[in-house]
């Protein structure tokens, strides 16, 4: 008896967790990643699994390097004044570090050793923040295996 008791509180203890977990309309990976010129060039998967379309999206990662450094990008659905290209419901979408604004990490892929989510922005016209993404912001990534 007891151990159904704690089984059942186990699980209702965990359900918000898990639906909050499920829940989230923007969900955002790593990857892929590349290297271009000696340096890695990652990118992130975005999922946008609400009911409305995005204008914009940019993501803000700190990557954090074997030396102990951390260099920040910010990863884009699009160049925030081109031509509009939303992501619509239920479309997945890359978000890429656009060299032409910003400098390389300067690091190989494998010497990446963790990425954390700095800040987040959808719609770009409105400027609002993404307060509901998954993983939220301050939260890291999941790597793959080096």
């Amino acid at each position: 008896m007891q151990t159904r008791s704690a089984l059942v509180l186990l699980s209702v203890l965990s359900f918000p967790i898990l639906a909050t977990a499920q829940s989230a309309p923007l969900e955002v990976r790593y990857g892929p990643e590349q290297t271009v010129f000696g340096s890695c060039k990652p990118s992130l998967t975005l999922v946008n699994k609400s009911n409305r379309p995005l204008d914009y999206v940019q993501v803000d990662i700190a990557y954090r390097l074997k030396d102990g450094s951390e260099k920040l990008a910010e990863h884009k659905s699009r160049y925030r004044t081109g031509v509009d290209n939303p992501v619509q419901p239920g479309e997945q979408r890359l978000l890429v570090i656009h060299h032409d604004e910003s400098t390389p990490l300067g690091a190989a892929c494998k010497d990446i050793v963790a990425a954390r989510i700095q800040a987040a922005e959808c719609n770009g016209s409105a400027a609002s923040p993404c307060m509901v993404l998954a993983p939220r912001i301050g939260e890291t990534l999941t790597l793959p295996t080096r």
